[in-house]
């Protein structure tokens, strides 16, 4: 039996491929962006302004200027 075969009738999934960045919004207004490879929103804003964000998208959002990765 093939491995996902026997995760799918174990219950057991499989560990996430993806992998997500803290990305800190710079900005002092609220505000939702949608993620350009994903299509995920993300809400920020100035009380709330890191979060966890596929890396695909983070790379976009950081293009932009109004995101930091927070360390």
């Amino acid at each position: 039996m093939c491995r996902n075969r026997r995760l799918a009738s174990s219950g057991v999934k499989e560990p996430a491929r993806e992998y997500s960045v803290s990305v800190q919004y710079l900005g002092r207004v609220r505000m939702v962006v949608k993620g350009a490879f994903t299509g995920n929103l993300y809400g920020f804003s100035p009380t709330q302004s890191v979060q966890k964000v596929d890396h695909r998208d983070a790379f976009y959002l950081l293009e932009s200027g109004l995101f930091g990765i927070e360390l």
